[in-house]
């Protein structure tokens, strides 16, 4: 019996073990990571210290491929991170916000297809949309360059220090930003009344004012599928959206 009872002791711990593995979360220290991509629009300080105090030694160019030394500094007080890397054989030090584990474009072309792409930091010039990029599984992110895009990301099962990894599952490219785009609708109405959840807006224009909001009508609007990982078009006809004027 006792054998029994050890057998069935060690099923249920190799049982739980594949569970627990399967959902475990990867966590990697920076200083393990390798390689960088400078991230910041206008270029990227290598200073001679961790600090912003340090004397400058290069200005890096964005999506410049950094080699990492696998030093690493923090102030602990202003909360900043700096890493150690070699620019053009000179070593210095880099803000660790504006490098990102992948290649990520600043202005990506017309066709570019973000499908696939992976961040860990964006570009300093991306606007963040809806959702938590540290909490949830899914989340819109946006940003203006020449036209307004929105992308939807999935969380990998990956951690580099204190903040996740996300790969981008579908976009969105939208050719006239003019027609205000914007991410969330507010708060929408089918004509039935019903409540809709919007995440995309593209609106008419004509907004009008009523007893403390905004209301207006929409020419296009998506929500976020997080089953399928894609952006939905919506039907827009007779929905009417309004946002709460502060």
């Amino acid at each position: 019996m006792k054998i029994l009872t050890i057998k069935r002791v060690l099923a249920a711990c190799v049982l739980l073990a594949s569970l627990c593995s399967a959902h475990a979360v990867e966590t990697v220290n920076t200083a393990d990571i390798k390689e960088w991509y400078a991230v910041a629009v206008g270029g990227l300080n290598l200073r001679d210290q961790p600090s912003q105090q340090g004397k400058k030694l290069a200005l890096i160019p964005f999506g410049t491929k950094l080699e990492a030394t696998g030093n690493e500094s923090m102030d602990s007080q202003k909360g900043d991170y700096w890493t150690e890397v070699k620019h053009k054989g000179q070593i210095g030090w880099v803000s660790n916000r504006l490098l990102n584990t992948h290649e990520l474009p600043e202005k990506p072309a017309v066709n570019f297809d973000w499908r696939g792409k992976v961040f860990y930091n964006a570009p300093s010039n991306w606007k963040s949309g809806g959702g938590s990029l540290l909490g949830d599984d899914f989340s819109i992110s946006y940003y203006r360059v020449k036209s307004t895009q929105f992308l939807l990301l999935e969380r990998l099962n990956r951690r580099v220090g204190n903040f996740a990894e996300w790969r981008i599952i579908d976009f969105l490219r939208i050719e006239d930003p003019n027609h205000n785009v914007g991410g969330g609708g507010g708060t929408c109405t089918a004509p039935n009344g019903a409540a809709l959840k919007i995440d995309i807006t593209q609106e008419l224009p004509g907004r009008s004012q009523k007893n403390g909001f905004q209301i207006y009508r929409l020419s296009r609007a998506w929500v976020t599928d997080t089953t399928q990982g894609r952006f939905v078009e919506v039907p827009v006809k007779g929905v009417v959206c309004k946002v709460f004027i502060e």
